[in-house]
């Protein structure tokens, strides 16, 4: 999932990836890993509590 997201150049895009993939995801408890393809903390913290969310 990383690597899918880290391909992006737009932040926003990374982020809509990265939410969309989530629900693909067999080792949910480890998708922390995919906050380092993002450049911006605030990407970060939209994607965690999308996560929490979900």
């Amino acid at each position: 999932m990383y690597v899918l997201v880290r391909t992006l150049t737009f932040e926003k895009a990374k982020l809509q990836m990265g939410k969309d993939l989530y629900m693909y995801c067999v080792d949910k408890k480890n998708y922390f890993i995919v906050y380092d393809a993002f450049d911006f903390d605030k990407s970060k913290r939209e994607l965690a509590e999308y996560i929490s969310s979900y």
